[in-house]
Protein backbone atom coordinates (compact mmCIF):
# COMPACT_ATOMS: atom_id res chain seq x y z
CA UNK A 1 0.00 0.00 0.00
CA UNK A 2 1.10 3.81 -0.79
CA UNK A 3 1.24 5.47 2.56
CA UNK A 4 -1.05 8.63 1.88
CA UNK A 5 0.58 12.30 1.90
CA UNK A 6 0.46 14.24 5.38
CA UNK A 7 -2.93 16.48 5.41
CA UNK A 8 -2.30 20.02 5.04
CA UNK A 9 -3.74 22.24 8.39
CA UNK A 10 -7.14 23.39 8.08
CA UNK A 11 -7.69 27.01 7.83
CA UNK A 12 -8.79 27.01 11.54
CA UNK A 13 -6.33 25.10 12.79
CA UNK A 14 -4.08 27.84 11.01
CA UNK A 15 -6.32 30.74 12.84
CA UNK A 16 -5.84 29.31 15.85
CA UNK A 17 -1.85 28.42 15.75
CA UNK A 18 -1.43 32.42 14.46
CA UNK A 19 -3.47 33.36 17.41
CA UNK A 20 -1.19 31.55 20.08
CA UNK A 21 1.60 32.77 17.94
CA UNK A 22 0.18 36.63 18.61
CA UNK A 23 -0.44 35.82 22.01
CA UNK A 24 2.89 34.65 23.49
CA UNK A 25 4.36 37.82 21.48
CA UNK A 26 2.15 40.20 23.33
CA UNK A 27 2.56 38.48 26.77
CA UNK A 28 5.92 38.54 26.22
CA UNK A 29 6.58 42.57 25.04
CA UNK A 30 4.44 42.92 28.25
CA UNK A 31 6.47 41.06 30.55
CA UNK A 32 9.91 42.76 29.47
CA UNK A 33 7.94 46.67 29.52
CA UNK A 34 9.21 48.79 32.29
CA UNK A 35 6.95 49.01 35.29
CA UNK A 36 6.55 52.60 36.00
CA UNK A 37 5.26 54.73 39.42
CA UNK A 38 2.21 56.17 39.16
CA UNK A 39 2.18 59.76 39.28
CA UNK A 40 0.15 62.19 41.71
CA UNK A 41 -0.40 65.27 41.03
CA UNK A 42 1.38 67.90 43.48
CA UNK A 43 -1.02 69.67 45.29
CA UNK A 44 -1.18 73.86 44.20
CA UNK A 45 0.58 75.76 46.28
CA UNK A 46 -1.01 78.87 48.24
CA UNK A 47 0.01 82.03 47.01
CA UNK A 48 1.99 84.63 49.09
CA UNK A 49 1.02 88.24 48.76
CA UNK A 50 3.55 91.44 49.68
CA UNK A 51 3.98 93.21 52.03
CA UNK A 52 1.50 95.87 51.94
CA UNK A 53 -0.66 93.94 49.29
CA UNK A 54 -4.40 94.03 50.37
CA UNK A 55 -4.98 90.45 51.86
CA UNK A 56 -8.98 91.04 51.44
CA UNK A 57 -10.73 89.38 48.75
CA UNK A 58 -13.52 91.71 46.97
CA UNK A 59 -13.11 94.25 49.56
CA UNK A 60 -14.23 96.49 46.87
CA UNK A 61 -17.68 94.95 46.26
CA UNK A 62 -17.22 94.95 42.42
CA UNK A 63 -17.63 91.42 42.36
CA UNK A 64 -20.67 91.95 44.30
CA UNK A 65 -21.03 90.58 47.40
CA UNK A 66 -19.21 87.21 46.48
CA UNK A 67 -17.07 86.32 49.63
CA UNK A 68 -19.14 88.35 52.03
CA UNK A 69 -21.88 87.39 54.28
CA UNK A 70 -24.27 88.27 57.59
CA UNK A 71 -25.50 86.42 60.49
CA UNK A 72 -28.78 86.33 59.95
CA UNK A 73 -31.74 86.45 57.71
CA UNK A 74 -32.91 89.80 58.81
CA UNK A 75 -29.40 91.26 57.96
CA UNK A 76 -30.01 92.63 54.26
CA UNK A 77 -27.27 92.68 52.05
CA UNK A 78 -26.37 93.74 48.50
CA UNK A 79 -24.07 95.61 46.35
CA UNK A 80 -24.98 99.06 44.80
CA UNK A 81 -24.11 102.65 44.74
CA UNK A 82 -22.87 105.18 45.89
CA UNK A 83 -18.88 103.80 46.25
CA UNK A 84 -15.52 105.57 47.38
CA UNK A 85 -13.89 104.22 43.87
CA UNK A 86 -15.47 102.00 41.64
CA UNK A 87 -19.11 101.47 40.73
CA UNK A 88 -20.22 99.60 43.86
CA UNK A 89 -20.10 99.25 48.10
CA UNK A 90 -22.04 97.13 49.83
CA UNK A 91 -25.00 97.94 51.38
CA UNK A 92 -26.18 96.96 54.45
CA UNK A 93 -30.07 97.18 55.88
CA UNK A 94 -32.57 95.40 58.66
CA UNK A 95 -36.11 93.87 58.26
CA UNK A 96 -36.21 95.07 62.14
CA UNK A 97 -34.06 97.27 64.23
CA UNK A 98 -30.79 95.82 65.58
CA UNK A 99 -27.00 95.31 65.30
CA UNK A 100 -25.79 94.11 61.56
CA UNK A 101 -22.79 92.34 60.95
CA UNK A 102 -20.86 92.67 57.43
CA UNK A 103 -18.14 89.62 57.65
CA UNK A 104 -15.83 87.53 54.90
CA UNK A 105 -17.09 83.98 54.31
CA UNK A 106 -13.52 82.61 55.01
CA UNK A 107 -10.70 83.76 57.51
CA UNK A 108 -9.00 86.77 55.22
CA UNK A 109 -5.38 85.05 56.84
CA UNK A 110 -5.41 81.35 57.32
CA UNK A 111 -2.60 81.67 59.66
CA UNK A 112 -1.16 84.94 61.32
CA UNK A 113 2.14 86.10 61.67
CA UNK A 114 2.80 87.08 65.37
CA UNK A 115 5.63 88.55 64.76
CA UNK A 116 3.88 91.12 62.14
CA UNK A 117 1.83 94.17 62.06
CA UNK A 118 -1.73 94.37 60.33
CA UNK A 119 -3.47 97.39 59.57
CA UNK A 120 -7.37 97.17 58.43
CA UNK A 121 -9.40 99.84 57.34
CA UNK A 122 -12.71 100.46 55.71
CA UNK A 123 -14.88 103.32 54.48
CA UNK A 124 -18.28 103.86 56.52
CA UNK A 125 -20.99 106.07 55.33
CA UNK A 126 -24.61 106.51 56.80
CA UNK A 127 -28.15 106.63 54.83
CA UNK A 128 -31.21 108.07 57.28
CA UNK A 129 -27.60 108.35 60.31
CA UNK A 130 -25.79 109.40 62.18
CA UNK A 131 -24.84 105.70 62.85
CA UNK A 132 -22.39 103.40 65.07
CA UNK A 133 -20.44 101.06 64.73
CA UNK A 134 -16.95 99.33 65.06
CA UNK A 135 -14.27 98.10 62.85
CA UNK A 136 -13.69 94.44 64.04
CA UNK A 137 -10.82 91.79 63.45
CA UNK A 138 -11.02 88.60 65.26
CA UNK A 139 -7.94 85.84 65.31
CA UNK A 140 -9.60 82.06 65.60
CA UNK A 141 -12.24 80.56 68.02
CA UNK A 142 -12.23 77.28 70.32
CA UNK A 143 -15.68 75.81 72.24
CA UNK A 144 -17.51 79.03 70.34
CA UNK A 145 -14.81 81.77 72.24
CA UNK A 146 -12.67 83.93 70.00
CA UNK A 147 -9.05 83.96 71.36
CA UNK A 148 -8.89 87.44 70.72
CA UNK A 149 -10.33 90.50 69.28
CA UNK A 150 -9.12 94.29 67.85
CA UNK A 151 -11.45 97.15 67.23
CA UNK A 152 -12.08 100.73 66.24
CA UNK A 153 -15.31 102.64 66.91
CA UNK A 154 -16.89 104.92 64.10
CA UNK A 155 -19.93 107.14 63.80
CA UNK A 156 -20.75 106.79 60.09
CA UNK A 157 -22.47 110.25 58.60
CA UNK A 158 -23.76 111.20 55.09
CA UNK A 159 -20.26 111.46 53.82
CA UNK A 160 -17.63 108.35 53.49
CA UNK A 161 -15.47 108.35 56.47
CA UNK A 162 -12.55 106.02 56.71
CA UNK A 163 -12.32 104.07 59.76
CA UNK A 164 -8.90 101.92 60.46
CA UNK A 165 -6.93 99.64 62.82
CA UNK A 166 -3.25 98.81 63.97
CA UNK A 167 -2.48 95.95 65.56
CA UNK A 168 -0.01 92.87 66.13
CA UNK A 169 -2.07 89.27 66.46
CA UNK A 170 -1.59 87.74 69.87
CA UNK A 171 -2.10 83.82 68.14
CA UNK A 172 -0.72 82.29 64.83
CA UNK A 173 -4.42 81.59 64.63
CA UNK A 174 -6.80 82.58 61.66
CA UNK A 175 -7.83 86.37 61.09
CA UNK A 176 -11.38 87.57 60.43
CA UNK A 177 -11.95 90.59 59.06
CA UNK A 178 -16.03 91.89 59.77
CA UNK A 179 -17.68 95.75 59.80
CA UNK A 180 -20.53 95.46 62.35
CA UNK A 181 -22.84 98.28 62.92
CA UNK A 182 -25.28 99.12 65.92
CA UNK A 183 -28.84 99.42 66.61
CA UNK A 184 -29.79 100.18 62.66
CA UNK A 185 -33.12 100.94 62.29
CA UNK A 186 -35.47 99.26 59.55
CA UNK A 187 -35.36 102.05 56.63
CA UNK A 188 -31.97 103.38 57.13
CA UNK A 189 -28.59 101.76 55.90
CA UNK A 190 -25.11 101.53 56.56
CA UNK A 191 -22.48 101.61 53.66
CA UNK A 192 -19.53 100.33 53.15
CA UNK A 193 -16.53 100.29 50.86
CA UNK A 194 -12.49 99.44 49.87
CA UNK A 195 -12.19 97.07 53.09
CA UNK A 196 -8.42 96.15 53.39
CA UNK A 197 -6.20 94.14 55.55
CA UNK A 198 -2.23 94.42 55.00
CA UNK A 199 0.40 93.23 56.03
CA UNK A 200 3.87 94.24 56.72
CA UNK A 201 5.59 91.05 55.89
CA UNK A 202 4.68 88.46 53.08
CA UNK A 203 1.86 86.51 53.70
CA UNK A 204 0.40 83.00 52.49
CA UNK A 205 -3.28 83.62 51.28
CA UNK A 206 -5.63 80.61 52.25
CA UNK A 207 -5.53 78.00 49.56
CA UNK A 208 -8.96 78.13 47.48
CA UNK A 209 -11.17 75.16 47.80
Amino acid sequence: MTASPPREPSRSARGLTHQRRVALTVGATLLAAPILPTLTAAPAASETKSAGANLVVNGSFEEGTSGWRTNRNRQLLSATRPAVAGAKSARLEMTKPGRTVLRTVRPTVATADATATYTASAYVKAKKGPLNGVLRVREGQVNNKYLAQHTQGFRATSTWKKVSLTFTPETTAPLDVAVVGFNIPKGSALLVDKVTLVSNKPTPTPTPT
